[in-house]
């Protein structure tokens, strides 16, 4: 297939994303069944939750299918661009077994194995290669690297192994399986894309990255009182500004400063009365949308577009929460990414 042809079809795919009009319809619902309800009543939707019965699904199950109905519209699109024999039309995979895999690590560490078990969408099972439900039986760092071994992800995690044996702290490990899932699509697209894709693929992870980092940076500054040499050890080393302003705004002391450093670069935003999360998210969001609306890369549409995917299911999860936990929705929806 075409590439004028997928990314005609991406274009024609993402005018269906959800609206303001449509997320305002959710806050409104009171109940997790009337959000079923209404979500089934949307092209984006329907198909995943036909056979759902809105007064008995459970909140969990009902995440678990706006997850993987993001999964199902990348298989169909990468099949629509038959990019099967290219490494680098596997990154939604790999980006879901890399969420998958620290997910593990936090509740490994915490010895929460049962909880992980329980944990694991039973999509992953058939989408993903990788023991996820046997890695619930290891009890030491070398078992998972054991069941680890066969796979992409041994190497990585092998790698910041102390000397001695037993297990590297647990933010290195998480550190160490993102750079290695970032690493890895940027290899591919050297290799597989013409130099203007791969450009175009360098700054959609760079701003992932930079905001990633930023989020994170910000967190520990006002919370955790980290110097700028810490908050950088933590970070991932990608970025679309660049690798000196992200060290300058490490290094800035405090937290309000650190958001009027970054409203001088790229991602500037102006709205106001929004959490951390929020306003980068939404940055994140407009800088995606104006990739897929210019851009003439059937790869770099299609990774815009399942970051969009994301953010999306990540709103409605937000709503899902809110109503549980019996929330303010009006306020949740002046904070979503729309």
């Amino acid at each position: 297939m075409s590439a004028d042809a997928t990314v005609a079809k991406i274009r024609t795919v993402y005018g269906g994303a959800l609206k303001s009009a449509e997320y305002h319809e959710m806050t409104n619902r009171q109940s997790v069944p009337e959000l079923c309800e209404y979500l089934k009543t949307l092209d984006r939707y329907s198909s995943m939750l036909a056979q759902v019965e809105p007064s008995t699904v459970h909140r969990g199950y009902l995440e678990q299918l706006i997850r993987k109905e993001s999964l199902v519209t990348y298989r169909r699109l990468s099949k629509f661009q038959q990019s099967g024999s290219k490494g680098f039309y596997s990154f939604y995979i790999k980006k879901r077994e890399t969420i998958q895999l620290i997910s593990f690590m936090e509740m490994f560490y915490a010895g929460l194995n049962e909880e992980f078990l329980a944990s694991v969408p039973g999509y992953m099972t058939e989408y993903s290669r990788l023991p996820l439900l046997e890695l619930s039986a290891c009890r030491s760092y070398d078992e998972v690297l054991k069941m680890l071994r066969k796979t992409e992800y041994y190497k990585p995690l092998k790698k910041i192994q102390p000397g001695g044996g037993g297990a590297p702290p647990l933010e290195k490990a998480e550190r160490a399986l993102r750079v290695y899932y970032y690493n890895s699509v940027l290899s591919s697209a050297k290799k597989e894309l013409s130099d203007a894709e791969y450009k175009q693929i360098q700054k959609l992870i760079g701003t992932d990255v930079d905001l990633i980092n930023y989020t994170n940076a910000y967190r520990m500054r006002k919370y955790f009182s980290l110097s700028g040499e810490e908050i950088e050890k933590r970070s991932l080393p990608f970025s679309r500004i660049g690798k000196q302003k992200m060290q300058q705004l490490y290094q800035t002391d405090d937290p309000e400063d650190m958001e009027r450093f970054i409203d001088k670069t790229i991602y500037r935003n102006d709205e106001p009365d929004q959490t951390i999360e929020s306003r980068n998210t939404k940055t994140r969001l407009a800088l995606v949308r104006h990739v897929i609306e210019i851009t003439t890369s059937a790869a770099a549409a299609l990774y815009a577009y399942m970051m969009i995917c994301d953010i999306e299911a990540a709103n409605i999860i937000h709503i899902i929460e809110g109503i549980r936990y019996k929330a303010d929705l009006s306020e949740i929806e002046a904070q979503l990414a729309v």
